[in-house]
């Protein structure tokens, strides 16, 4: 599956950067049409600004691939958890914000959880979660992130949303690259693929459980001393 994503990624990546200069070069000479007093309708505009935003959705849906598809080791460093955590809360709490979605912190004040793990990579899981339960909930909604040492050498992040949930005959499906429930537009399917990949290069475990018409818990375990 990774060498196909990969296969994919790269050779989708290439059109698409055709496309979007073609886009650029366009936008030009409207601007040059307009200088010399031409008129070019507003819907032309309104139609390219519409295919450069399809253009870089592509775009994610090839970087998720390559992410997928990319399996390098884990590099350990001294990290604090808790500080990547609420790295990655910030980033998302003013759209949440604005979709009336409450964000539950539950782990520790930042610089007192260290541990030995790979940053970039954890960072990675820790957003597509957020990302994954902002696509959930509905206004009014919440989610909740928790941190814990629940035993000797590891520790558990949550990520808990009282969205929709997920019926139980899918979630065995929900680690599978491209498998989601959600219209088209809405996802891509790969969020959780990513985690899963990602988790397990770092000697962990992850778990989903979820209730329909309650919400959805996804439950990640780690080592405090990762291996490279």
């Amino acid at each position: 599956m990774g060498e196909v994503a990969l296969g994919i990624a790269h050779e989708v990546n290439t059109p698409l950067g055709i496309i979007a200069q073609e886009v650029e070069l366009l936008r030009v000479l409207f601007d040059a049409e307009r200088r010399a007093g031409r008129s070019i309708p507003a819907e032309a505009d309104e139609s390219l600004a519409q295919i450069l935003g399809q253009v870089q959705r592509c775009g994610e849906i090839t970087h998720s691939m390559l992410s997928l598809a990319g399996g390098r080791p884990p590099i350990p460093q001294k990290a604090d958890v808790a500080d990547i955590v609420e790295g990655m809360v910030g980033l998302v709490e003013r759209e949440a914000q604005k979709r009336g979605i409450a964000l539950v912190r539950r782990y520790p004040a930042c610089g007192s959880f260290g541990v030995a793990t790979d940053p970039p990579m954890l960072r990675q899981v820790v957003l597509n979660l957020l990302e994954n339960a902002m696509l959930a909930v509905e206004r009014g909604g919440s989610i909740t992130v928790c941190v814990v040492a629940e035993e000797p050498g590891f520790w558990t992040l949550r990520v808990r949303d009282s969205g929709c949930g997920i019926a139980q005959e899918h979630i065995g499906r929900v680690f599978n690259p491209f498998f989601t429930t959600r219209p088209p537009g809405q996802g891509t399917g790969l969020g959780l693929a990513i985690c899963a990949s990602i988790v397990h290069r770092l000697g962990g475990s992850i778990t989903v459980g979820s209730t329909p018409g309650t919400g959805t818990e996804v439950s990640v375990c780690l080592p405090a001393d990762v291996e490279a």
